[in-house]
């Protein structure tokens, strides 16, 4: 199956999706207010992250990524898990273009968010440790610096056309 493939059958049968009752922590990206949400489950167990699942809210580009990213962090170290990025996500892909891919991968915002509420155990925490540059879609502005390394943008007209 070549990556583009691989990308698609993500997106028709997404793996992981739906509630995880009891989850440990929950991370969330988005606003239902503003109509685009998601939202990532974790069940861990002492450092492991054993389960992962994920509900997405009119916001249908997501689905194939988090369904790649919740494959990617069910088995690892909360740790490990803490460090993946984009190019991971690309990895796992077979080195697809990273240009293939939403420009805000949510499912590693709602990682961060869902890791986040965990050490501080506390599942309504709202992470204020990386400033804000869009509060009600909770783009974080070093999820804006990955996303124009990643795309070698130049300018701010790219980055905005991005």
């Amino acid at each position: 199956m070549t990556p583009a493939e691989l990308l698609d059958d993500h997106q028709r049968r997404p793996r992981n999706l739906g509630k995880l009752p009891a989850a440990s922590a929950i991370g969330d990206v988005g606003s239902i207010v503003a109509g685009d949400a998601l939202r990532l489950y974790l069940s861990i167990d002492g450092d492991r992250i054993t389960q992962a699942r994920f509900q997405v809210f009119n916001c249908q580009p997501q689905v194939a990524a988090t369904s790649l990213v919740t494959e990617l962090i069910t088995g690892r170290d909360l740790a490990s898990a803490r460090t993946l990025g984009v190019r991971d996500v690309c990895a796992q892909l077979g080195g697809l273009d990273s240009t293939l891919l939403p420009p805000q991968l949510w499912g590693l915002e709602a990682l961060r968010s869902a890791l986040d509420a965990w050490e501080t155990r506390d599942p309504a925490f709202d992470r204020e440790a990386d400033a804000l540059l869009c509060r009600c879609y909770g783009v974080a502005e070093e999820t804006v610096r990955q996303a124009i390394a990643i795309a070698a943008l130049t300018t701010v007209e790219a980055v905005g056309a991005a």
